[in-house]
């Protein structure tokens, strides 16, 4: 159920990151999430910023997808990431699950969501926020590449989701096919 891809993490964090249990309670977190496919998991460190994610490639096609994106219609809708929050939750608690057991530091790895369009082949990364009194949600901020490697970002206009997207135009329709529009 869960594909666990590792980058530039040292040997000793590969093996902290690959515990079959955590693994485990990931997939079974998100089995009530996923219809029909497997998900994918990067635990990525970043030397030349000496920073960690752990970012989670959301299947398109997924019912979360579409209940997440189905009031983003037209230029002037809103985004409510709510549905999105089990898939984040199963990575808060594999998160917590291995800086429990094993490195206090793990805590520090971001979270972040990968939404992937495959009609634009854009893919989106929607980076979480930690509050410490309610746990991490996405944040107001997400980007969206194309298949050349160019950005474009798009902002939550307010203080609070739902919310209508500031941004590039490409973004917003990368965002819309990657939620099913």
């Amino acid at each position: 159920m869960v594909d666990l891809q590792m980058e530039g993490l040292a040997p000793l964090y590969k093996g902290f990151f690959s515990e079959r249990t955590a693994v485990a309670e990931m997939g079974t977190a998100l089995a009530p999430h996923v219809a029909s496919r497997s998900v994918t998991v990067k635990a990525i460190w970043a030397e030349e910023t000496v920073t960690g994610s752990i970012q989670m490639l959301v299947p398109d096609g997924e019912d979360t997808l579409a209940r997440a994106g189905a009031a983003l219609e037209g230029d002037g809708g809103q985004l409510d990431p709510g549905p999105l929050g089990p898939y984040l939750s199963a990575l808060d608690g594999y998160r917590t699950s291995l800086g429990e057991r094993y490195d206090l530091r793990i805590f520090s790895f971001g979270l972040a969501l990968e939404l992937w369009d495959p009609h634009s082949e854009f893919r989106c990364l929607w980076p979480a926020v930690d509050d410490p009194r309610t746990g991490p949600s996405l944040g107001p901020e997400l980007t969206c590449r194309d298949p050349f490697g160019k950005s474009y970002v798009l902002t939550r206009d307010g203080d609070a989701w739902p919310a209508g997207l500031d941004g590039h135009k490409k973004a917003r329709r990368a965002l819309r096919g990657a939620l099913g529009g």
